[in-house]
Order: C-alpha cells, then sequence, then structure tokens
C-alpha cells in the first residue's frame, strides 16, 4: 500500500475538523450579524460596552485599572501555559522515534508514518505557538 492511501483516514479527519470548525465560525458569524444578542459573543460585547459607559460615567477609574491589570494576568497566564504546552511537545518529540511511548496514541487510526507524525507534531505545535 502506498503512502498516500494509507494517509486517507487522516487526511479526512482533518478536512472533516477543519469543514466543521469552518462552518461553526461561519455559523457564529452570520448569527451575530443577524440577532447579536442571541450569541455569547454578541451578549459580552453589549455587556462590555455598558460597563465601559458605566464607569466613564462613574468617574470610577480604579475599577478600570483593575480590570485592565486582571486582563493583563489573564492573558499572561494563558501565553505561559501555552508556552509549557509546546514546550512539553518539543520534549516529547525527541522521544518521537520509540514506538511505545505517548505519541502512539496520535495513531488511533491511519498510518504510523514518521513522516505524517512529523506532520503532527508540527500541526500541534502550531496551534500552540498561535495560542501564544
Amino acid at each position: 500500500m502506498e503512502l498516500s492511501a494509507a494517509c486517507l483516514p487522516d487526511a479526512a479527519a482533518l478536512f472533516f475538523a477543519g469543514g466543521i470548525a469552518l462552518l461553526y465560525h461561519l455559523f457564529i458569524a452570520r448569527r451575530r450579524k443577524l440577532c447579536p444578542l442571541r450569541t455569547v459573543q454578541g451578549v459580552a460585547s453589549a455587556a462590555r460596552k455598558d460597563w465601559v459607559a458605566s464607569v466613564v460615567r462613574g468617574r470610577d477609574g480604579i475599577l478600570g485599572v483593575q480590570t485592565l491589570r486582571n486582563s493583563t494576568m489573564v492573558a499572561s497566564f494563558m501565553a505561559s501555559t501555552s508556552s509549557v504546552l509546546a514546550l512539553g511537545v518539543l520534549s516529547l518529540a525527541a522521544s518521537a522515534g520509540d514506538r511505545t511511548g505517548a505519541w502512539r496514541l496520535l495513531h488511533i487510526f491511519g498510518t504510523p508514518s514518521p513522516d505524517l507524525l512529523v506532520f503532527k507534531v508540527l500541526a500541534l505545535l502550531l496551534v500552540l505557538f498561535f495560542a501564544f
């Protein structure tokens, strides 16, 4: 069996997951445009606008500063979590040749090709670095 036929289940899973994600984002974008208060993003946006207006009207600057500080802390926590996960993936990549290690979980179906494993690891790192 040639490599392209062996990679067919993995390619099908990739396109299926990408298609589902694309359809979801298109659905949410359409929903936000037509009826913004029926989505979580629209409700959060409206609440944020009301909150900013109330802080500006009330001249309560301390609350705005604390909220900005909290947002910065959350962003730095998420970035450091993504960095730690990416470093974990890189350290596991050193043992990619070991067929009994954690990487065998990436081959639930499809081919256990080393080339495909490299592609999967790079895709995982790309997602983690993009999240950073």
